[in-house]
């Protein structure tokens, strides 16, 4: 090794131990940092300086956003298409280090590329008083450096068959939970092992198993060698199935390319699970209907998407709710807070202009086109609700606020 060699490989390791000490230090102190709306941008501008990528990112919904200079918040792209993602992260450190307050750090491999990732949790001080969590992102992006090909070649004991190895190495290939799909230069199936006629429900015939992948495969996916990993359906729904595919350079001896393979899991149930992650934090654990969180999504996707419709901002709670509670039981309370849930969806569910949900212990919250709302008729409404809790025995009161 020349001392050009030393000298880099030197500097790598400094930057291993440096990263692992600076994610051992971020992973034990809470970020419980609250910045002013009106200093967001420069706070970005700062950390700009660090690093190739600097973002704000509201991870219960994947979204990147921006604070304009006038206060507004503007929505961009799902924060996972950086990784040209078509699926929101299965393991969201930023979504972890929201919850837990704790800032993390991660490395991602993407179509060839090395991301560092650090994800720093924030609370953005609004002028009207409200407190905004959130997470700064930040990147370093190294391109082409996450699948580089090494100097390395595979090694053979000396004095073992290399015949019978070989025929060792298939049986082991064709026993891979993983399915394993070889296809040469011209596009052709070449091999696959059995759990990847399984994974496609194919009987040991490469050429049918080579047109459905050919056909399913996204776009491009045989231009490059390069390694990739992406997720991707397949099937129809609601039976879809979720598969993690990761695509590597197929070479022979001399390490010539001489084609492609790709290692096809079954990640569906997982997928399953971060989709019922994901609806536990915009849904509410007792009734179903949305919580705060997707509450505000629903009604600021509803606003971008409705921009000439009136709307109306409705707002309903139980006064001394705590008392309710503590003379009829959490089950009354509980069941009473359900029945005014399942009156919300049954009313205004089926109209994709509405937005609602429970915003706190006991307040609701409705965003509905002025036109379809009654409120004599949503009051008459609370009313058969609570009347009809023959245990509870309470009188209502309302007011309007001004226009």
């Amino acid at each position: 090794m020349d001392e050009m060699d030393k000298t880099e490989a030197k500097d790598n390791i400094d930057n291993i131990a440096e990263n692992q000490q600076e994610e051992q230090r971020a992973g034990e102190t809470p970020m419980n940092r609250q910045i002013h709306e009106r200093d967001v941008e420069a706070e970005l501008e700062a950390l700009r300086k660090k690093y190739d990528l600097v973002r704000l990112v509201n991870p219960e919904e994947c979204h990147t956003f921006q604070v304009g200079k006038d206060r507004s918040y503007h929505y961009g792209p799902n924060c996972y298409s950086v990784w040209r993602s078509t699926n929101r992260c299965r393991n969201c450190t930023s979504l972890r280090a929201l919850k837990t307050g704790m800032e993390l750090r991660k490395t991602e491999i993407k179509d060839g590329d090395l991301y560092y990732i650090i994800s720093r949790p924030i609370e953005i001080l609004r002028e009207d008083g409200a407190v905004f969590p959130c997470v700064i992102e930040m990147l370093r992006i190294e391109k082409g450096k996450g699948m580089t090909k090494d100097n390395h070649h595979a090694v053979l004991h000396e004095g073992i068959d290399a015949q019978s190895f070989a025929e060792a190495l298939r049986t082991s290939m064709q026993n891979l939970p993983t399915g394993m799909i070889w296809f040469n230069l011209e596009h052709e199936c070449i091999y696959a092992n059995s759990e990847a006629f399984r994974l496609f429900g194919v009987q040991d015939d490469l050429e049918k198993l080579g047109k459905i992948l050919r056909e399913w495969f996204q776009q491009g996916t045989f231009s490059s060698s390069d390694a990739a990993t992406w997720i991707q359906k397949y099937g129809g729904k609601p039976d879809a199935a979720v598969f993690q595919i990761c695509r590597y350079p197929l070479n022979d001896a001399q390490r010539k390319d001489i084609g492609t393979y790709f290692l096809i899991s079954d990640c569906t149930q997982d997928q399953k699970n971060m989709d019922l992650e994901h609806f536990g934090t915009m849904h509410d654990g007792l009734m179903g209907i949305y919580n705060k969180y997707g509450f505000y999504r629903q009604a600021r996707k509803n606003l971008e998407q409705y921009p000439d419709e009136k709307y109306l901002m409705v707002c309903s709670n139980f006064g001394d709710f705590k008392l309710l509670n503590g003379l009829y039981g959490m089950t009354k309370g509980n069941e009473l807070l359900m029945r005014v849930g399942a009156m919300l969806r049954k009313h205004y569910g089926g109209d994709t202009r509405t937005a609602y949900g429970r915003i706190r212990a006991d307040r609701f919250a409705m965003m509905v086109p002025d036109k379809l709302f009654d409120p004599d008729a949503f009051l008459k409404e609370i009313e058969n609700i609570v009347h009809g809790q023959r245990e509870i025995r309470f009188d209502l009161h309302h007011r309007h606020l001004p226009d």
